[in-house]
């Protein structure tokens, strides 16, 4: 049992940042050896795959007024999210609850301001990294400082 926290962006995996399971797949829980016929494995049942159904019964129950503001949530939340890569897998997800829910939030104003607003803060960081590294490469006289 992991007892320790990780440090890092994410403490869980698989993830996005190309971080992979830690450990093989092949190790882990083995079971008992005891005698049986047949061979014994550990499956999960297909239903255990599901991951949706539940989201999707919970979302069509609503009213359209409590749909809008989950949108609005969700929207809020999705702008707020620095890499554009997430925000798109999480679209793809909502797809799977509702496509007209996913479409409306992949439409939404304020994704497409978040999503460039993130790519103008990148190119300003390259930018400013460009700066620093000429500053950095100038030659200077032995003995001198930056600010002279």
């Amino acid at each position: 049992m992991q007892t320790a926290a990780r440090k890092g962006r994410v403490n869980y995996e698989p993830n996005g940042w190309g971080e992979g399971p830690r450990s093989q797949s092949l190790e882990g829980y083995v079971s008992d050896k005891e005698p049986v016929s047949g061979e014994k494995i550990r499956i999960r049942p297909e239903s255990f795959a599901d991951h949706y159904s539940q989201a999707r019964q919970s979302y069509i129950s609503q009213t359209p007024s409590e749909q809008h503001h989950m949108l609005s949530a969700l929207v809020f939340a999705l702008s707020k999210c620095e890499e554009p890569a997430i925000r798109e897998r999480m679209v793809a997800h909502l797809s799977n609850i509702d496509k007209v829910l996913a479409q409306k939030a992949a439409d939404s104003e304020r994704l497409r301001r978040a999503a460039a607003l993130a790519a103008r803060s990148c190119v300003q960081g390259l930018t400013r990294l460009a700066a620093v590294r000429a500053r950095s490469e100038t030659p200077r006289p032995l003995g001198s400082h930056p600010e002279d």
